[in-house]
């Protein structure tokens, strides 16, 4: 988890400080998985989960990886913050429901060193599968809405 940290702060300080919410997650989405390539895939097996909590400038992350045994899945979970996931090993499949039109999905695919950001208030259902390891971060508009 040290060497994350460590990812995550040298790739933060390649973006500029006055870029917020969605957008900053796509930029640190990019040189995120740059980054990530260059670990080595068995590693991820040996990470137990964790979570840590960091703020850069006015963005106030909460970095949390998960280490999956068997596969999960959720159903029409509403995003309560601007959310960023990578997945580092494993698959994760997400449908993203229409506010307007409960018929309507659009469904992704992430497989290992492709991510995904999503905006606050976006209805998703989720299905991970076996042996996945996840990063998930999520960017807090102000500090007091970490949970």
């Amino acid at each position: 988890m040290q060497d994350i940290d460590t990812i995550i702060s040298e790739n933060n300080n390649q973006i500029n400080d006055k870029i917020l919410g969605v957008n900053y997650l796509e930029k640190l989405k990019y040189l995120l998985i740059d980054s990530l390539k260059n670990i080595k895939i068995s590693s991820f097996n040996e990470i137990k989960s964790n979570e840590i909590l960091k703020t850069y400038g006015a963005n106030n992350l909460k970095i949390k990886i998960k280490n999956y045994s068997s596969s999960l899945s959720k159903i029409k979970n509403k995003i309560s913050s601007d959310y960023l996931c990578i997945v580092l090993q494993g698959t994760k499949s997400i449908e993203l429901h229409d506010i307007l039109n409960s018929k309507y999905t659009n469904k992704l695919n992430i497989f290992p060193f492709t991510g995904v950001v999503l905006s606050n208030n976006t209805i998703i259902s989720e299905s991970i599968s076996k042996e996945t390891v996840l990063m998930d971060i999520f960017n807090f508009r102000h500090k007091n809405e970490i949970l």
